[in-house]
């Protein structure tokens, strides 16, 4: 006999259905029905936990950027924040390139869901804020970084906080246009070719002069992201 889910069972199961028709097809085009067949629930079940599919996308995301965050121990989100030494460029060009590889390896393997979250941003920018909230308080806080960098005379005449909300939109972009728009004339990179080549253009602008140790280290593979690929929710 087939054990009875639990209440938080239930939910984490319809988001984790939810998490792979929204993966599989544009957000336009999924529909409750849809979710109902992949997590095997009824109607009933699914509206006691959800008003509706745009409650149930934001739950997705919500869970979704919660496992970025971890994978990247920003923050809050493991209780274990990672802070880099004082007035250390070199060091926050490599959490930077680490930044941009995972997103990197997020957008190339799930382009379809992840173009549903900016085409939702963009749609529906009142169900989003708590999501977008957990993101700015990550920039503030990148931002603290690169002001010691500023006081100690490695930045440009550029505002911390314009430099990383610059970086975040930039990523965003960038990444829709050559994931999510499926952009035939972009070269062929390997990931780490990629983040690589996004973090000079932004750390050369933000900084007057790259350390030569931050371009050898952020050249390095991250065994991290590779290894634990963001898949899926049923993870978190």
């Amino acid at each position: 006999m087939r054990r009875r889910r639990q209440g938080g069972e239930t939910r984490l199961a319809i988001i984790q259905a939810g998490h792979r028709v929204f993966s599989r097809a544009d957000y336009s085009d999924v529909t409750v029905n849809d979710i109902l067949e992949e997590a095997k629930v009824s109607r009933g079940t699914y509206y006691g936990y959800f008003s509706g599919k745009e409650d149930l996308f934001v739950a997705v995301w919500t869970e979704f950027a919660s496992n970025t965050r971890r994978e990247m121990r920003l923050p809050e989100a493991d209780g274990r924040p990672r802070v880099p030494r004082e007035t250390d460029p070199a060091q926050v060009r490599r959490l930077v390139y680490e930044r941009v590889l995972l997103d990197v390896i997020t957008w190339r393997r799930q382009p379809t869901f992840m173009r549903a979250t900016t085409v939702f941003k963009a749609l529906h920018p009142e169900f989003v804020l708590p999501v977008l909230e957990a993101s700015r308080d990550s920039i503030r806080v990148a931002a603290q970084w690169i002001s010691r960098d500023k006081e100690a005379g490695y930045v440009n005449e550029v505002d911390p906080e314009v430099a990383t909300f610059a970086l975040a939109a930039m990523l965003e972009w960038f990444l829709f246009q050559v994931f999510g728009s499926e952009f035939v004339a972009f070269p062929k990179l390997t990931d780490e070719e990629l983040a690589e080549q996004l973090t000079t253009l932004w750390f050369d602008g933000a900084y007057k002069s790259p350390p030569a140790k931050a371009a050898e280290s952020a050249t390095q593979p991250i065994a991290r992201a590779r290894r634990k690929p963001i898949e899926d929710v049923a993870a978190i």
